[in-house]
């Protein structure tokens, strides 16, 4: 369900923006506290970047699959932004380890010491984790 939760969300947050000029956390801040807009991604409320990822903590008390699939977005995110190949894609976005270029791009955080080797392994179950969110929530058994 939460894997749900998490898709309309980014839709709608794309869906608004694009087609209407609409600030889908703008709009919400009507109808939701600002903890309620962190628990879904909508806003940042932290003061700095040490911060920011403190409303995964509250999120993961709710729903650890949720946390989890926001974990893996915001890392997925800092990667586009870093990757040749996913800036320049014109098609509709891929999950990043989709694009050729991502094993490289990791080889190259390590070889330049931006993160340690062990790092890899944690970012392959990190993936591991958002897709047993995202696909084994609605097999279990009610």
């Amino acid at each position: 369900m939460s894997y749900y939760l998490e898709q309309v969300t980014t839709f709608f947050k794309r869906f608004l923006s694009d087609e209407y000029g609409v600030d889908t956390a703008e709009v919400l801040k009507l109808y939701l506290s600002e903890d309620d807009l962190a628990l879904f991604g909508l806003v940042d409320k932290a003061k700095d970047k040490k911060d920011s990822y403190a409303s995964l903590d509250d999120l993961f008390a709710i729903s650890p699959e949720s946390a989890v699939l926001q974990a893996y977005n915001l890392v997925e995110r800092k990667f586009i932004q870093i990757m040749p190949e996913a800036i320049t894609d014109t098609r509709s976005p891929r999950m990043i380890f989709q694009y050729r270029s991502f094993p490289h791009v990791l080889d190259d955080l390590v070889i330049r010491g931006f993160i340690p080797q062990e790092t890899l392994g944690k970012f392959d179950m990190l993936r591991q984790m958002r897709n047993r969110s995202a696909h084994t929530a609605h097999f279990k058994d009610d």
